[in-house]
């Protein structure tokens, strides 16, 4: 873990799972939380499953955590605590997900959106909208 400074980005990311949701978020929550500092939630929502059909729905959840790490780098962290929940890629059930964190946004230094598409979801909206507010709308724009 790295101590966090007020010079290291803040990054936005979110969480979903739709396979044992509410233990893999706590799972994911907790290796975020050894992995960096800074870690601020949302509350959790469920949402239905993109894939549709019989696929179980989603509990969503945003966070935001501090990282030196460059965005790059960060997403290949992000995959290797994906792994170690128990993801597979491509997955052997393309229904269930065990756990998927999504780098969505840096916030500081700069606002940087890295995944805009994933913000035109109403119940991502509202989750990140809970830790970032008014900078919302500025990532939708970028």
């Amino acid at each position: 873990m790295t101590t966090a400074t007020t010079t290291e980005p803040r990054y936005l990311l979110l969480l979903g799972s739709n396979s044992s949701p509410e233990r893999k978020l706590d799972l994911a929550v907790a290796g975020l939380r050894r992995r960096f500092e800074g870690l601020q939630l949302s509350q959790r929502e469920q949402s239905r499953a993109r894939e549709g059909g019989d696929a179980p729905d989603y509990i969503n959840q945003a966070a935001l955590i501090r990282s030196e790490l460059a965005p790059a780098a960060l997403k290949l962290a992000l995959r290797e605590l994906e792994k170690d929940l128990g993801r597979r890629r491509p997955s052997p059930d393309p229904l269930l997900c065990p756990i998927d964190i999504d780098l969505i946004a840096q916030i500081e230094p700069r606002p940087v959106a890295f995944a805009p598409e994933d913000l035109a979801d109403p119940v991502a909206r509202r989750l990140c909208g809970e830790l970032i507010g008014d900078l919302l709308p500025v990532l939708r724009g970028l």
